[in-house]
């Protein structure tokens, strides 16, 4: 559409993702905001870490999320439900999808393991149930197929697994924000932000349609929030490592999700097996994990952005190096270094998927061509500690959303914190419906 030059909007949201469109539609939806702008840089909504080639396609809930406390499950599933809603009340097959889904533990100490969690978990999670090998065969016949009848088997399986195809969420938020009041909602495709400004009233973007001013502005850009952040100031303390993820293919041998145990200091997902949204005849394996210097895969012009983020400052440095001297991270990317190897990946990525279908052989497995997420971790070098999940800067009339994983599972509750920020920097000018947001969200049990 055409932008007029100079005009000014109560509210201006950057990225047109699974975050922003979340966003967008409970601002148009459940308040009175007068006029709305959304900016993207691509030609439709959620056209890159929402895209299904670039994320895990799954609801995270935290309970076959094994790297989750307690606390953590609660506040995710929480954050979870709202989509999981959203999904039941206008979603069709296109949009999501509900299969089972297991966290499968394999020996006697993962299972030792798995069962102590349960005991933990079960109270949150009533629709997760324990199942032994013969149910689990019957679930996922190609999980114990196969498989040395000596290794014990143990599994935590809900019917209630969603698959959720986050790009078309997206749009589908954008479309039902836009038709829910008459009120001014423009939406800027292609057109890049590439500087904010603070003034005495708000902000001026200049934007590659011109100059805009808003009142107040939400970036929902992924790792590129925070250079937004650094650019007014916010969020020094704070750099990002890029970690790009990967997929493999197979024939098609699961029916549902089957995730492995999580290491619990890597805010990784684990390796995990599960239908392709994408491709309803393969089944996909992933993801693995490493660091690659740009803010967005295979945008090679970002790379000036990530180093200008890390700043090559000594804490910086430190901080890395602190974390690189921990065994565990150091093994993990060993590991994926050689997994995204040219052709001999798939044969060390095999022992992972082996551990979920025994019976899969290398020359099954290829490489998913196209994945561009890349997943924007955050470390904090002052306390020398990777971030696990989301992060947040609110700053003054300012947002800034940096959205790792589960970002896309907490969308609408993190829609929801922003919305709610919103309606404070405006003081009284403005309100939100709570009344229609809580009958339409209700607490799932």
């Amino acid at each position: 559409m055409q932008m007029n030059e100079g005009e000014q909007y109560d509210v201006v949201i950057v990225g047109g993702g699974v975050s922003g469109t979340a966003l967008f539609y409970l601002l148009r939806t459940y308040t009175n905001v007068g006029n709305i702008a959304l900016f993207d840089k691509y030609g439709g909504f959620g056209q890159a870490n929402s895209h299904p080639k670039n994320n895990s396609q799954t609801l995270h809930f935290g309970d076959i999320e094994t790297n989750y406390t307690l606390e953590k499950a609660r506040k995710v599933k929480a954050a979870s439900d709202l989509v999981a809603t959203y999904c039941d009340k206008y979603g069709d097959d296109g949009l999501f999808k509900i299969y089972p889904k297991m966290v499968l533990a394999v020996g006697q100490d993962e299972v030792d393991a798995l069962k102590v969690r349960y005991e933990e978990f079960k109270e949150l999670f009533p629709a997760l149930h324990p199942i032994e090998k013969d149910e689990i065969a019957e679930i996922e016949p190609k999980v114990v197929e196969g498989r040395d009848p000596d290794v014990p088997l143990f599994a935590l399986h809900s019917t209630e697994g969603y698959t959720v195809d986050y790009a078309r969420l997206a749009a589908d938020m954008m479309k039902r924000g836009q038709a829910a009041r008459d009120s001014q909602a423009d939406v800027f495709l292609n057109t890049c932000v590439d500087s904010t400004r603070k003034t005495g009233e708000g902000f001026e973007l200049d934007t590659s349609r011109g100059k805009i001013r808003a009142r107040v502005v939400v970036y929902a850009t992924g790792a590129h929030s925070l250079t937004f952040a650094k650019e007014l100031g916010y969020g020094d303390n704070l750099i990002i490592l890029p970690v790009a993820g990967s997929f493999f293919h197979t024939p098609s041998v699961l029916n549902g999700k089957v995730y492995t145990l999580q290491l619990k200091k890597l805010p990784f997902a684990a390796a995990h097996g599960d239908p392709d949204l994408c491709r309803g005849d393969r089944s996909r394996f992933g993801p693995t994990a490493k660091v690659l210097p740009m803010l967005e895969r295979g945008q090679w012009k970002t790379i000036p952005s990530f180093f200008k983020l890390f700043d090559l400052k000594l804490t910086s440095l430190m901080a890395i190096g602190t974390i690189m001297m921990d065994a565990t991270y150091i093994k993990f990317i060993a590991r994926n270094i050689l997994y995204d190897l040219p052709f001999i990946g798939r044969f060390f990525f095999l022992p992972n998927i082996q551990k979920i279908v025994p019976t899969v052989k290398a020359m099954d497995v290829m490489p998913l061509k196209d994945a561009k997420g890349i997943r924007p971790q955050i470390v904090n070098r002052s306390t020398r500690q990777v971030s696990l999940g989301e992060s947040r800067i609110v700053g003054d009339k300012i947002i800034f959303n940096i959205t790792p994983s589960p970002g896309a599972s907490t969308c609408l509750k993190n829609g929801e914190h922003d919305m709610r920020d919103i309606i404070r920097f405006f003081g009284s000018e403005f309100k939100i419906d709570n009344e229609s947001f809580n009958a339409d969200f209700p607490i799932r049990v």
